[in-house]
């Protein structure tokens, strides 16, 4: 993409005459590529996503560690 005569769908040209030769259409052109990139699922989670389930999952422990604590030491 890093040509100067490509031009996409719907491009206009402002002034001159043009004439273009279409060498790819629906999934083969660059907007198709990035629409098929987008609807890809992605198995694998990312690493943001581990480290949150991570911490997550420390801070249900702490605050049910800490509650119980509180809730015996509230009772005596």
């Amino acid at each position: 993409m890093e040509s100067k005569n490509v031009a996409f769908n719907s491009c206009l040209c402002m002034e001159g005459s043009a004439f273009g030769i279409v060498y790819a259409t629906g999934d083969n052109t660059l907007i198709g590529f990035i629409a098929r990139l987008t609807a890809a699922p992605r198995t694998e989670p990312s690493t943001l996503k581990i480290e949150v389930d991570h911490f997550v999952r420390f801070l249900a422990i702490l605050s049910m560690i800490m509650g119980t604590i509180f809730f015996i030491v509230g009772i005596t």
